[in-house]
C-alpha cells in the first residue's frame, strides 16, 4: 500500500512537469507565415538582383556573409552550378533545412524564380533564415556572362 501511495504522490508531483514537456512549444507557424506575407511588400518581395549576387561572389569579405543555395534537382546542379554554391533541391528544403546555415544571408537560386520563392518562403517561415530569391536565377547568371562549374 505504501508503494502505491508513493507512486501516486510521485505522479502528482511530476505530472505538471511531464505535461509541460509534452506541450507544443514549437513556433506558431501560422503567425510566422502571416508575418512573412505581410512583410513581402516592405521587403521588395524578398528579391535580390543577380548583380548583387555577382558583386558578392567577387568580394571575399562580402561573400563570407552569404550562402548561395541552388535549389535545382541534383542532376541539374551536377551539370553546372555557381562555384561554392550548395545544393538542396527545393522539394527537400524542409527536410534538409538543418544543412542551411542560419547565420548568413541565403541567396536562393534556381532555373525558375517560382521554385526559389517557394524555397525562400520555407526557409524564412520554418527555418528563421534570411533567404532571398535571386531574380532571373541561373539563366540571369549566364546572361551576365558568368560561368557555371561542373
Amino acid at each position: 500500500m505504501k508503494r502505491i501511495i508513493v507512486v501516486i504522490l510521485a505522479a502528482l508531483i511530476l505530472a505538471p512537469t511531464v505535461l509541460a514537456a509534452g506541450q507544443d512549444t514549437s513556433p506558431n507557424y501560422m503567425l510566422k507565415a502571416d508575418e512573412f506575407m505581410k512583410g513581402m511588400i516592405d521587403n521588395g518581395l524578398y528579391l535580390i538582383p543577380i548583380s548583387d549576387v555577382i558583386d558578392a561572389t567577387e568580394d571575399e569579405t562580402e561573400m563570407a556573409n552569404w550562402v548561395i543555395l541552388d535549389v535545382r534537382p541534383e542532376a541539374n546542379y551536377a551539370s553546372g552550378h555557381i562555384s561554392n554554391s550548395m545544393n538542396i533541391p527545393f522539394t527537400n528544403i524542409v527536410s534538409d533545412m538543418d544543412a542551411v546555415p542560419s547565420d548568413k544571408k541565403i541567396a536562393v537560386i534556381c532555373t525558375y524564380d517560382t521554385n526559389s520563392a517557394f524555397a525562400a518562403a520555407m526557409l524564412r517561415v520554418f527555418g528563421d533564415r534570411d533567404a532571398w530569391v535571386v531574380q532571373g536565377g541561373i539563366p540571369a547568371w549566364q546572361e551576365a556572362g558568368k560561368e557555371l562549374v561542373v
